[in-house]
């Protein structure tokens, strides 16, 4: 296996592991339960199911609106 076809591997994986997140919020279970199971911290879970992934948003410039 090679680097490019593990970095898929990997990709694959995590939209695997957020797929089952979204599944057991959605079935109830909280977030300190996910990520014990899954042993990474509550806000992880929680940018997950917000899908924001703990990535900023880019300043627009002059001080424009969205959509502007």
């Amino acid at each position: 296996m090679d680097e490019k076809q593990f970095q898929l591997l990997m990709e694959e994986l995590t939209k695997i592991r957020n797929l089952l997140i979204l599944n057991a919020s959605k079935v109830g279970a909280t977030s300190p339960e996910i990520s014990k199971t899954i042993n990474v911290s509550d806000s992880r879970v929680r940018q997950i199911l917000t899908a924001t992934g703990g990535k900023k948003k880019k300043a627009l410039p002059n001080n424009q609106e969205p959509g502007n």
